[in-house]
């Protein structure tokens, strides 16, 4: 089964702004890099929520996901007032105002796929976020709810494509593009 990843862009907008056009009553979850730390984050359509003690207005970047696409947004370090570029990916050819549309990639066959983080789940902190622990990182707030000592994961569909050049030619393929869709508890188990 094939399919096509569709992208539209939007520079010089706010974190909060680039959701606000790509994801409008759409849930996401994602995670948010600052100069501090890095943390978890839920869209709810329309207010961006942080874990505890996460600084929104120092994210320098950010990845917001759903079945419906993602959100990639990257602070520009020269804008003074935290403007950045943001992408929105989705396999549904949906045009947003003042998005630019950018070339489609066809003939692409999505993977399945997960990759599990670090830590184990423990009690809930608000509605809709438990607390994750893990010698590695500590205590973190993330916006997902199981039992006491699961596991969580991203679930995630990659997507092959046409290798460049010769290898291409001859038939080789590889992964040109992935997209999470969102964090769900695992079934692997296993050590930290």
């Amino acid at each position: 089964m094939s399919c096509t990843l569709y992208s539209l862009r939007r520079q010089e907008i706010a974190l909060t702004d680039a959701l606000h056009g790509a994801a409008a009553g759409e849930v996401l979850v994602g995670f948010c890099y600052s100069p501090a730390s890095a943390f978890f984050v839920r869209w709810d359509g329309n207010t961006l929520d942080a874990g505890e003690g996460a600084d929104l207005g120092q994210v320098y970047e950010a990845r917001l996901f759903a079945e419906a696409g993602e959100l990639r947004w990257l602070r520009d370090p020269e804008h003074v007032q935290g403007l950045g570029d943001a992408v929105w990916l989705s396999e549904s050819p949906v045009p947003r105002s003042g998005w630019t549309q950018l070339s489609p990639l066809e003939g692409l066959e999505p993977i399945a796929s997960q990759r599990l983080l670090t830590g184990l789940l423990g009690k809930p902190v608000k509605a809709g976020w438990s607390s994750m622990h893990a010698p590695r990182h500590g205590e973190v707030a993330v916006p997902a709810v199981g039992a006491a000592d699961q596991r969580l994961c991203f679930t995630l569909r990659e997507y092959l494509g046409q290798a460049p050049g010769t290898a291409g030619e001859d038939g080789n393929r590889l992964v040109v593009e992935e997209r999470l869709l969102a964090i769900a508890v695992c079934n692997n188990t296993g050590g930290q």
